[in-house]
Order: structure tokens, then sequence, then C-alpha cells
């Protein structure tokens, strides 16, 4: 599957499980917004950056990157920035499984996953989509 589809995938699945939440789920138009959707629960709104996380085999865990392409030639990649983005949807395909990780507890422009750690720093954010209720 290519880095295109993965993002799609990631994006349809974050979309159904928000919807079978009960939670609005408003989709730009048009590419090119730092964010994939926003969700809507009724009391805010929340601008979310949905992320597919490979695999990596080198560690026996997951790695999404974080951060945007900005330029299609000589590509060129920064790093969201709070007003752009309030959460992170991370999905992890191998297992069917997102971690909904709130902008500010993400320090670096990539992170890595270990669902079988329990002292993984990002482990109170797996399934987490209280977050967002």
């Amino acid at each position: 599957m290519n880095t295109r589809n993965k993002g799609a995938l990631a994006e349809y699945r974050f979309i159904s499980t928000a919807i079978s939440l009960d939670l609005k789920v408003l989709v730009p138009a048009v590419e090119g917004y730092a964010y994939d959707c926003i969700i809507d629960n009724r009391k805010s709104l929340h601008k979310i950056q949905i992320k597919y996380a490979s695999k990596d085999k080198r560690y026996n865990n997951y790695t999404a990157m974080l951060h945007r392409r900005i330029k299609s030639t000589n590509p060129t990649y920064r790093k969201y920035e709070a007003h752009e983005v309030d959460f992170y949807g991370i999905y992890i395909w191998y297992i069917d499984t997102f971690y909904i990780i709130p902008f500010e507890a993400v320090t670096k422009s990539s992170l890595s996953l270990d669902p079988k750690n329990k002292n993984n720093k990002y482990d109170q954010y797996k399934n987490n989509w209280e977050l967002l209720l």
C-alpha cells in the first residue's frame, strides 16, 4: 500500500469511528489544510491531523511522522503549529488502534508507539476518544 493510500485508510477509519461515537465530523472540501477534519462534540470544535503509523521492525514498535509537506517540488517539511492542530489521531492499522494525542503532548516531529509497553509515554492516549467527547 502506498503512502497516500495509508493516509486515506487512516482518515476514513478515524471518521467512521468518530461518527459511531455520535461526533459530528467536518472535512475540508479541498486539500492543503493543516488538519484533516474537525470534530464537533456540541461543546467545542477540535482540529484533527490524522496519521498512519508504520511498523518499525528495528525496534518492534510503530512510528508516525508529524510534519507537513509544504512544497511538492524539492519537498520541504515543517512541524505543525499549535494554531493549526488540536489533536493528532495516530492510526495503527496492524492492530486497528488509534492514539488520540493532544498537540501539546508531542514535542518532536515524529513519535514512536509501543502498544505492548504500558510505560510508553503515549499509552494514556491509546483509544482515548474521551478527549474528543
